[in-house]
């Protein structure tokens, strides 16, 4: 979905930005379910009184702008509109059926690991859980040149497979020993020795293929 850039902040301010049709809709379905049901002691009860307040209080909560919130609030809110539904089963279909499901019963997977947080996006369509582990570090990007910066990877799996993958993130973790925390900050109380396992004991249970 195209949604007209207004941010007076952005580079590209006045330009068509794509944002994801099934997030668009359902930001106004959940947010007003999220306020209704759950928030006390405040007035804002829908997406509307966010867009309201924010109006009111321009000089301080419009920096940004608020375009996701006015796309957003031009849906119905009931997730029925058919621009809607055919976004969302296009998703599940490329996803799901001909996504992680198709590959990972090709290959007979445990799991799927991704650079970066690709597979997130992936396994959020599908409906599905990932889990994002510390990789290492890498520097660079557009082709300048930058200071050292974490990059992670992804474990992607099925339905209610959320155990396997916090053992492979954990072993990964364990195995790997990416993590490299802030120089300013202290160690966690405790932190040494968390681990009994070796790094070789580890790498075996990242073992994907059945």
């Amino acid at each position: 979905m195209a949604i007209l850039n207004r941010n007076p902040e952005s580079l590209t301010r006045h330009e068509p930005v794509r944002r994801p049709i099934v997030f668009v809709y359902e930001l106004k379905h959940d947010l007003d379910a999220y306020l209704r049901d759950w928030l006390d002691g405040t007035p804002i009860r829908s997406l509307a009184d966010i867009v309201a307040f924010n109006e009111a209080h321009a000089d301080r909560a419009l920096r940004f702008g608020q375009d996701i919130f006015l796309a957003a609030h031009a849906t119905r809110g009931d997730l029925r509109e058919p621009e809607y539904r055919a976004a969302r089963a296009m998703d599940l279909r490329t996803s799901r059926t001909l996504g992680l499901d198709a590959y990972m019963d090709r290959h007979r997977l445990d799991a799927v690991l991704f650079p970066g947080a690709t597979g997130a996006a992936i396994a959020a369509k599908a409906g599905y859980p990932s889990v994002q582990v510390p990789a290492g570090f890498i520097a660079g990007i557009g082709g300048r040149e930058t200071p050292e910066y974490p990059f992670g990877v992804t474990f992607a799996g099925r339905a209610w497979s959320e155990p396997t993958l916090l053992r492979l993130a954990y072993a990964f973790e364990q195995a790997s020993h990416a993590r490299r925390p802030p120089p300013s900050l202290p160690e966690l109380d405790g932190a040494e020795g968390l681990s009994q396992s070796s790094p070789e004991e580890e790498i075996r249970r990242l073992t994907l293929i059945n």
